[in-house]
């Protein structure tokens, strides 16, 4: 099964993820079992099915909790009856930049990025610290893609002005 090896066969895992799945217990019927809790800003079923791929080639028949769509704050520091009762082995927290609150800018100061960063990550260890003594599991928070844009500058105008070689709308004395 070459997928599970780099470059990795995206295709292949995406479209035969059941065949996969059956071929991998197939090979290996009493694989370990562990409770994966995944806490996400966005949705995460083709994380869980993926993960769970890799982790079945490896011997571990991985069992998850989903939480909502973008309710990951609101399980890990209120919880639910659910993942109350999954009694997860590992939590993943599954965000992404759209979950962090303050974002910088280029007319940013050094010092209020800073500030920024350091007000995120108490939100975030904050979480860590109740999930970890709620559940005494492994949190494993991962990284926050780049958003594949640039935001503007607050300072910018907010009306593209069209360039030089395009005619300015003129309205039309008739």
């Amino acid at each position: 099964m070459d997928c599970f090896h780099y470059p990795l066969d995206t295709e292949t895992l995406l479209r035969k993820k059941r065949k996969l799945r059956r071929e991998l217990l197939a090979r290996n019927p009493h694989p370990l079992h562990k409770k994966i809790a995944i806490l996400g800003g966005s949705t995460t079923n083709e994380v869980a099915d993926q993960l769970g791929l890799f982790l079945l080639q490896y011997g571990i028949e991985a069992e998850f909790y989903q939480s909502e769509y973008a309710q990951y704050w609101q399980d890990a520091m209120f919880g639910t009856p659910e993942l109350d009762d999954f009694h997860p082995d590992v939590i993943y927290i599954h965000t992404n930049w759209r979950n962090l609150t303050a974002l910088p800018t280029t007319a940013d100061s050094e010092a209020a990025i800073d500030a920024m960063l350091d007000e995120q990550y108490a939100h975030f260890e904050t979480m860590w610290q109740a999930l970890e003594q709620k559940f005494a599991c492994p949190v494993i928070q991962n990284n926050f893609d780049r958003p594949n844009w640039r935001r503007r500058n607050r300072s910018w105008p907010r009306k593209a002005t069209p360039p030089p070689c395009l005619p300015r709308r003129t309205s039309s004395a008739a």
